[in-house]
């Protein structure tokens, strides 16, 4: 594990320093008991500003006005957003966030973290993001490498106080945000538990006596976070996708799934004096639904970003004469025809001798039929915006990747390799590393030693999705030269219709 550099434990504590001038001032006396209750409502992973499932859930209008209702009936109201918002969606491949963050600014949001996907624009897509957003970043473990303070001037906690009672939210996000967005790669993560361990006493040197972490991880690690530093009284978590909730001796663990179709609403009543303090929390899930109202000024600007999306994504680019499948458990374990065009397109638009995209970068969940397809189904299929770049690599470095991206088939994990040029058999009763049976690149077995060119994604260029090897590839066309993902598949698309096949260029051994 990572551990906190002096430097590190110094940049954070200046930095929670800072947050305490700007939040709150000192009393003259403390109170021999002090009492406060304060309400937090918190929504993950939120990837639409308009309602989703046909209209029927979330939708951040809707939940605007569920959060004025609550303020005028709680004195105290924190609105936070545990990660995942900035990306990935259609509507976010246009405009890069912006409208996540115009939306959540109207809606009243009052802290967020970042999540995985908060860089996949690049690093200076999301300054931008954090520059519009009136809303506080709050980060204890992703670090500036030039300064060795938090990305994009996020501050390590933000401490609030309430009836002379004070509260400390910190940020964590999970170290594999380094593999799992393509922007991240510039960036330092400390290992969330160390980093904890550092912010929380920074907070307690500053007379925090409620401790709140906003976290963008797995459950189990949110476990082991609240088992390892049990002075967290509540983790407010993102990262998956369903409603969880669980406790830890006394640290209550919560998320609310995904885009916004339930409200988490955490009352949190605190007393504390010469006895000690305690913490006593009560939580609901409120559902998002359609017999909620919009809240006018919020409605008007979703119709807005929805006016300015349609008029570019409901252009005709082309059509397809055959249903393209985009399912996860298929994109993510076998042959995909869609993965074989996309690799195709790719290969050729590079002049590689081979292509590899992960499944992961390949998007939709559904199956969309056959007839017309609009800019927005494009976009929908690849979100990411990422670029095709060319490498030279050996025969031993792509055996390698393919291995690395058959290892967690069993996850159904976005590692999955789908490949142009290359055919492949896999046996998932062999060991990770071990699962290849067969490959061939042209037609001829793959030679270690020798050289072959490969269309890529910069995303995996960069060691996402676990492709660390491939950084041992010379580049020969760079990311700021190479085509959008997105761009090629449009531009096939207007040539024609398309009618992807699976051909058995990779084979599952039963």
């Amino acid at each position: 594990m990572l551990s906190l550099s002096r430097r590190t434990f110094i940049a954070l504590l200046c930095g929670s320093l800072i947050v305490l001038a700007l939040t709150s001032t000192v009393p003259a006396a403390i109170p021999a008991e002090r009492s406060a209750r304060l309400t937090i409502l918190q929504i993950n992973d939120v990837y639409e500003i308009s309602p989703v499932e046909k209209g029927k859930k979330g939708g951040l209008a809707r939940v605007a006005t569920l959060r004025d209702r609550i303020a005028q009936e709680s004195s105290d109201v924190i609105f936070v957003l545990p990660g995942d918002f900035l990306s990935p969606s259609t509507m976010s491949s246009l405009f890069q966030g912006s409208q996540m963050v115009a939306t959540l600014n109207a809606a009243g949001l009052d802290l967020a973290t970042f999540g995985n996907h908060e860089f996949d624009f690049g690093l200076e897509a999301t300054r931008e993001r954090m520059r519009e957003s009136r809303f506080t970043w709050v980060s204890s473990n992703v670090l500036d490498p030039a300064t060795g303070l938090p990305f994009g001037g996020a501050v390590p906690f933000v401490l609030r106080e309430l009836a002379g009672i004070r509260i400390a939210f910190i940020g964590l996000v999970t170290p594999e945000t380094y593999t799992l967005s393509k922007g991240a790669s510039g960036l330092k993560f400390l290992d969330p538990i160390q980093a904890a361990k550092g912010v929380v006493a920074s907070a307690r040197r500053a007379r925090a006596d409620v401790i709140v972490a906003l976290t963008h991880q797995d459950m189990a690690d949110d476990k082991q976070l609240a088992a390892a530093v049990p002075e967290i009284d509540l983790i407010l978590g993102g990262h998956e996708h369903v409603p969880l909730d669980a406790r830890v001796g006394r640290t209550l663990i919560l998320k609310t799934g995904s885009d916004a179709v339930s409200l988490g609403r955490i009352d949190v009543t605190i007393t504390a004096g010469k006895a000690g303090r305690k913490v006593e929390s009560k939580w609901e899930l409120i559902p998002v639904t359609d017999q909620i109202p919009d809240k006018p000024e919020v409605a008007a600007l979703v119709k807005q970003y929805e006016g300015l999306m349609a008029a570019e994504l409901n252009v005709v680019v082309g059509a397809t004469s055959v249903p393209l499948d985009t399912r996860n458990e298929v994109l993510r374990t076998q042959e995909s025809a869609v993965g074989n065009l996309i690799t195709d397109l790719m290969r050729a638009a590079l002049q590689a001798d081979v292509a590899l995209i992960n499944g992961g970068g390949i998007r939709g969940n559904t199956v969309l039929p056959t007839g017309q397809l609009r800019r927005r189904d494009a976009l929908t299929i690849l979100p990411f915006a990422n670029k095709v770049v060319k490498l030279d690599v050996t025969g031993e470095t792509l055996r390698a990747a393919l291995e690395s991206g058959l290892s967690q088939v069993e996850r159904t994990a976005g590692r999955f390799p789908h490949v142009s040029g290359i055919r492949y058999s896999f046996d998932l009763k062999r060991p990770t590393g071990s699962r290849l049976v067969s490959v061939t690149v042209g037609g001829r077995p793959l030679e270690p030693q020798a050289r072959y060119t490969l269309a890529t994604l910069d995303f995996i260029l960069g060691g996402g999705d676990g492709y660390t090897m491939l950084k041992e590839g010379k580049v020969l066309v760079k990311a700021e030269n190479g085509p959008m993902d997105s761009d090629v598949l449009i531009d096939r698309l207007k040539a024609g219709p398309i009618a992807p096949v699976l051909d058995g260029r990779i084979q599952r051994v039963p």
